[in-house]
């Protein structure tokens, strides 16, 4: 039998070590595939949903769009209304004013009415005494 030498020991160890090297590289390798390919389903299953959300946003972007504008038109419409309305209660206002005023001065009017009023009675129960004496004064010189 020949003998091994150290330097074939050395070498059947580093050739060993290579193999055993060699098969968890290959184990890495395939597990490394493995998630890369699971990460490039993922990217693709994202890739595809967000296109999808893409193209959703901008079809309610567009019918958002479409509704901002009728809107847009019809406050263009309503819009006088708002104005007349508006116009309305400035009138209204000034309605209530007026009749505020009118108030007032029929109240002032009234009371000076009242005033009046009493004068001319005074002036009548005044007037009747004066009568009854003046009668009661020619009646006496008539018997006199």
């Amino acid at each position: 039998m020949e003998q091994i030498g150290l330097g074939q020991i050395a070498l059947l160890i580093i050739a060993i070590a290579f193999v055993v090297l060699v098969v968890f590289l290959v184990q890495f390798i395939n597990k490394l595939s493995k998630s890369v390919d699971e990460v490039t389903k993922s990217v693709n299953l994202l890739t595809t949903d967000a296109n999808l959300l893409s193209s959703q946003a901008d079809q309610i972007l567009a019918k958002t769009s479409v509704l901002l504008d009728d809107v847009n038109e019809k406050m263009v419409t309503i819009d006088p209304v708002f104005h007349t309305a508006a116009d309305l209660s400035n009138s209204v206002s000034n309605v209530n004013e007026s009749g505020q005023n009118f108030v007032s001065r029929f109240k002032t009017e009234s009371s000076n009415i009242g005033k009046a009023g009493s004068i001319v009675t005074v002036g009548r129960a005044t007037s009747k005494l004066l009568r009854n004496n003046k009668r009661k004064n020619n009646k006496n010189k008539k018997e006199q």
